[in-house]
């Protein structure tokens, strides 16, 4: 749902004029990535759209980096990898209530189920969610990102017993 990104992407510019919004990751089909950047000219924010398509790690991590928050629109999220990376970074998250959103969340970020742009907007760009962030989310996405990252440590550890076993 990139293009209710870029819808999101309006909504921001009413209160921070210079919001930029920049996707990362293959696109899914010409003819998509043609309505995505309608959607953005016709709202007059084509200029805050940066596709940047397939990049490496490096990039990736970039991206992160830079970023101010990250938000998800989609409605067939599974797992959700980029929540998980969005919680390493130590982003504020946004997403909206799909499939396994809220439980990869659990309570590491703001879901939503209704997408109603002008409030989603107000709640990201106001100061508001950085001292969220800060205070409540805080210890709650340290944690959760733990849990990940204990059963990834696991997996490794595991995994390189049994090599060292069979070699």
């Amino acid at each position: 749902c990139q293009e209710d990104l870029v819808r999101l992407l309006y909504a921001c510019r009413q209160f921070e004029p210079k919001t930029q919004l920049v996707l990362v990751g293959s696109p899914w089909l010409p003819s998509y990535v043609d309505w995505v950047n309608y959607v953005a000219e016709q709202l007059g924010v084509a200029d805050g759209v940066h596709m940047l398509g397939s990049v490496s790690f490096e990039e990736l991590a970039g991206a992160y980096q830079a970023a101010d928050v990250f938000v998800s629109m989609s409605e067939h999220e599974g797992f959700g990898m980029p929540l998980i990376e969005a919680m390493y970074f130590d982003l504020p998250i946004v997403a909206y209530r799909a499939a396994a959103v809220p439980d990869t969340l659990s309570g590491a970020g703001i879901t939503f189920g209704e997408k109603d742009f002008a409030n989603l907007a107000n709640l990201i760009c106001s100061p508001i969610l950085a001292d969220q962030w800060k205070g409540d989310f805080a210890q709650t996405k340290k944690n959760r990102l733990s849990e990940f990252l204990k059963y990834r440590v696991s997996f490794l550890l595991h995994n390189s017993i049994k090599i060292q076993v069979e070699s």
